[in-house]
């Protein structure tokens, strides 16, 4: 539920605007409360990840008229790199504890393509 919410958000079904940062915002607020009541959980972890990484690109998804931007044409000097290093870290710590769920592999790919310095330059045969 807190991953559809998130989506929700980050790409809205209706309405005036592709993202709604209402939704957005709850999603990640609801997915910290759960790290808490479950810190074991590397699923968890990895639910947090990916919606952190996915959410480090909110300010460059769409132009000023509201369109969505595509990866290429998005500006990376603008991305939320705090966030990107705390998804990371969750990537990392859900890497090492065994097989990881499809969470953490999802944050995994997503953070290879949000930490290349470039469009050009994401290692995409790598992801």
């Amino acid at each position: 539920m807190i991953h559809l919410l998130f989506t929700a958000g980050h790409t809205a079904p209706s309405g005036a605007s592709l993202v709604r940062n209402d939704l957005v915002d709850q999603s990640l607020r609801l997915a910290r409360m759960l790290r808490e009541l479950m810190p074991d959980e590397r699923e968890v972890w990895g639910l947090l990840a990916l919606l952190l990484v996915t959410d480090a690109r909110r300010a460059t998804r769409v132009d000023a008229d509201g369109r969505l931007l595509r990866l290429e044409d998005q500006d990376r000097s603008l991305w939320d790199r705090s966030a990107m290093a705390e998804a990371h870290d969750l990537i990392v710590d859900g890497l090492r504890g065994g097989r990881p769920g499809r969470y953490v592999l999802q944050a995994a790919i997503a953070s290879l393509y949000a930490e290349a310095p470039s469009y050009d330059q994401t290692d995409w045969r790598r992801s």
